[in-house]
């Protein structure tokens, strides 16, 4: 059979065929007359160097080789209406799928109780669960790690990575309302406090990682700086003498404690997080070109 000069639009009276075993039946299938199906079968027999179909009675009785052929063929033009079909319309009332969100558990407080009542209205078949954030490789938690979505501050991303602006906060400093070294300089609630102040206390640093060192660091090294000793928190905490640095948000373990909140004394980059989403069609050619993985904010 020579494919290049070969019309694929055969395949589809064949299936027919091999379907209805009629001409007449495949023709109505097909909207075509009855003599253009045989003409089709004639022209099929012909490539393919087989007879086909045998008449016995009324009916067409299929050949070994056009047998082997039924279920592979179906297959491709199914196949091959799907792809061309695209992808169906999203109906989350009818959507069973789970979603993989990846952030801090700042987010616990701050955006899952609010999601659950919004999903259970108009998505109740969905399943959402927020995991940790990896937060020395977030693209590999997206890319790797079955994560859908991370919520993240702006960051660089690759281009297999769609990215959405969530929200804007800036960082506070936040320590005990009677924190004697604060109290002591005579600074008042919600008045900045001045950085020799600020890099002399000891300090407390949200680490599920368990590191010495976090953003603020970073921030201050850039100036020159350097904060006091820190403690290291697995969850988040402000105790004793600790001042500790958090988003200008509520959070869970900050509710109905006494605690004072003032802005910090140097620049820092606002916690601006996005939804860093996987661009699946990029994604896909992705993983094709080095078979590898894909991110949100």
């Amino acid at each position: 059979m020579n494919f290049k000069t070969f019309d694929l639009n055969l395949l589809r009276v064949l299936d027919a065929l091999l379907a209805t075993r009629s001409t007449t039946l495949a023709g109505q299938r097909l909207a075509l007359s009855q003599p253009a199906v045989s003409a089709a079968l004639a022209r099929l027999r012909h490539a393919l160097g087989d007879p086909l179909f045998i008449r016995q009675g009324r009916q067409l009785v299929p050949s070994d080789y056009a047998t082997s052929l039924q279920a592979p063929l179906r297959s491709l033009l199914e196949q091959t209406e799907s792809m061309l079909a695209g992808q169906p319309d999203f109906d989350p009332g009818a959507s069973t799928d789970c979603l993989t969100l990846s952030g801090s558990d700042f987010y616990a407080e701050l955006l899952m109780p609010r999601l659950a009542r919004h999903l259970s209205r108009l998505a109740p078949g969905m399943r959402v669960q927020l995991v940790d954030l990896v937060p020395d490789n977030y693209v590999q938690s997206v890319g790797e790690s079955g994560v859908d979505m991370a919520i993240l501050p702006a960051t660089e991303t690759p281009d297999w990575v769609e990215q959405q602006r969530l929200h804007g906060s800036h960082f506070l400093t936040v320590a005990r309302a009677d924190h004697p070294e604060i109290a002591k300089a005579g600074h008042a609630p919600g008045e900045v406090l001045p950085l020799d102040l600020f890099c002399g206390l000891q300090h407390a640093l949200f680490s599920p990682e368990g590191k010495l060192h976090g953003l603020g660091d970073a921030a201050l090294a850039r100036i020159g700086r350097a904060a006091g000793q820190h403690d290291v928190a697995s969850v988040f905490r402000c105790a004793e003498r600790r001042v500790a640095k958090r988003p200008d948000r509520p959070h869970p373990a900050s509710t109905g404690r006494k605690r004072r909140a003032t802005p910090w004394p140097f620049a820092l980059p606002s916690a601006d997080p996005g939804w860093p989403g996987r661009n699946h069609s990029r994604l896909a050619q992705t993983r094709q070109q080095r078979a590898g993985p894909s991110l949100a904010a």
